[in-house]
């Protein structure tokens, strides 16, 4: 019998995505110049590293605001080719004891699910390289729902999953996607995510580690 479903967001959560995610925008900055002739503002580590968690095309025109809508489009396909590039050489990698929490929770009965505003390849790749069906039930991508938001799609994760549920992820639109799905809310707060966005948390993490004494201690 489980114990009901723990949801995880997956970048800035599970995967240290900003391995791959910088190059590929650095990359894709400099396509714009060298195709559309557009010249995109500086942008250091922090601030890349802010888009994870966004959708793809509202995080480039939360940066570039004038930038077209067909470009935002076109551009999010480079970032996402770069990506898989090198996601298939060995570039991407989990936060400290992720694995290892998994394994515990699914010896411990519960059920585990993602839930993820990427797109569905790279939910794909990422289920193949780390063999993601050994921990996961199923992993929710927001390009299969039409690039909705997690608010709507929760709805579908608990009507599909086991309850009670608990959210995990470093943004707030994890937050508000618990909110709106009236669940508790762990918030990572060494993934991505401003420390303002995860306020409201039931329990806010700050080492990867302590991610099995906060599970256990909501699930009292």
């Amino acid at each position: 019998m489980t114990k009901g479903t723990l949801i995880f967001d997956y970048d800035g959560t599970i995967n240290e995505t900003i391995e791959t995610f910088e190059p590929s925008v650095r990359k894709a900055i400099e396509w714009l110049k060298d195709e559309k002739g557009i010249i995109a503002p500086e942008a250091d580590t922090t601030r890349i590293s802010r888009f994870l968690g966004m959708n793809a095309r509202d995080m480039w025109l939360d940066f570039i605001p004038d930038l077209p809508d067909d470009v935002a489009l076109e551009i999010r396909d480079v970032v996402g080719d770069e990506m898989l590039r090198l996601e298939a050489a060995g570039c991407c990698k989990w936060y400290e004891g992720i694995e290892e929490a998994l394994t515990k929770f699914k010896e411990e009965g519960w059920n585990l699910a993602i839930l993820s505003n990427c797109r569905t390849h790279h939910a794909k790749g990422h289920w193949n390289t780390f063999h993601l069906e050994k921990w996961f039930t199923k992993f929710y991508d927001c390009q299969s729902f039409g690039f909705a938001p997690k608010t709507e799609i929760i709805k579908t994760v608990m009507a599909e999953q086991p309850g009670p549920w608990i959210m995990i992820g470093d943004r707030s639109s994890d937050r508000d996607c618990a909110k709106a799905g009236g669940i508790k809310f762990i918030g990572c707060g060494y993934g991505y995510g401003s420390p303002e966005e995860l306020e409201g948390s039931d329990i806010i993490l700050e080492c990867s580690l302590d991610l099995p004494a906060a599970v256990e201690k909501l699930a009292e």
